[in-house]
């Protein structure tokens, strides 16, 4: 069954100033108004989630298999199957599943959403990011990139991507390019980009990068996914 713990923090500041990296170098330390726990009851994981504004994001990347679309945990090709078994036993933990955008939306817990390219917004906006850099894409913003890379209250993962290649009969499984685990991080929106035929847009970080990418690619590319609702009182 569903469950909700809610545990209210004191105050409603959602920074303050902490030393981060070392003597001379500080990051903002982003806290939440809210947070709690969600059970997916389709296999049982457990999901952390955090209040920013009106909006409650998982800390962790989805991590449920759909039958929909395309999905697989991030895994080298030129390795020993047993090799291959450890490192998705690794990866699946700290990364969960990469999904096309058929596989993506068929994986959401119900009550959660795929956030839109607003919602993306709103949280690069409470992380300070200027007015003028939310709607541009490529890399923008200051530290906005570098904050919820190292913030354990949102913590953007690096999980790479995976590029599935076409061939005559559809899409071959085996046929796929596993891209940048451990250097970028790849995640969903639920918002189509207008300028270009067919494509999506999404957010990236980068390993030791302070900016966020805010750019868009193919359905058929498998990226993390993160989950955002409404948040309810």
């Amino acid at each position: 069954m569903m469950r909700s713990i809610y545990r209210l923090f004191i105050g409603s500041l959602f920074f303050c100033s902490v030393v981060a990296c070392g003597d001379d170098d500080s990051s903002p330390l982003l806290l939440p108004s809210v947070n709690g726990e969600f059970v997916d009851e389709r296999d049982g994981s457990v999901y952390h989630w955090v209040r920013y504004g009106n909006l409650e994001w998982m800390v962790e990347n989805i991590r449920y298999k759909t039958d929909q679309g395309q999905s697989r945990i991030y895994s080298e090709k030129l390795i020993t199957a047993e090799e291959r078994k450890e490192q998705e036993e690794r990866n699946y933990a700290r990364y969960g599943y990469l999904y096309d955008y058929v596989a993506a939306e068929s994986a959401v817990p119900q009550g959660w959403r795929i956030p839109s390219d607003e919602d993306w917004q709103n949280l690069e906006r409470i992380v300070g990011m200027d007015g003028k850099d939310l709607i541009q894409f490529g890399w923008r913003g200051d530290r906005e990139g570098e904050i919820l890379q190292l913030q354990e209250s949102i913590w953007l993962r690096l999980g790479g991507f995976i590029n599935y290649e076409p061939s005559s009969s559809g899409i071959d499984v085996n046929n796929y390019t596993p891209n940048f685990v451990g250097f970028y991080g790849f995640f969903w929106s639920s918002t189509r980009d207008m300028g270009k035929e067919d494509a999506v847009i999404y957010r990236q970080v980068r390993y030791n990068y302070s900016k966020l990418g805010r750019f868009s690619t193919l359905p058929k590319k498998m990226l993390s996914l993160r989950c955002v609702r409404d948040a309810s009182n």
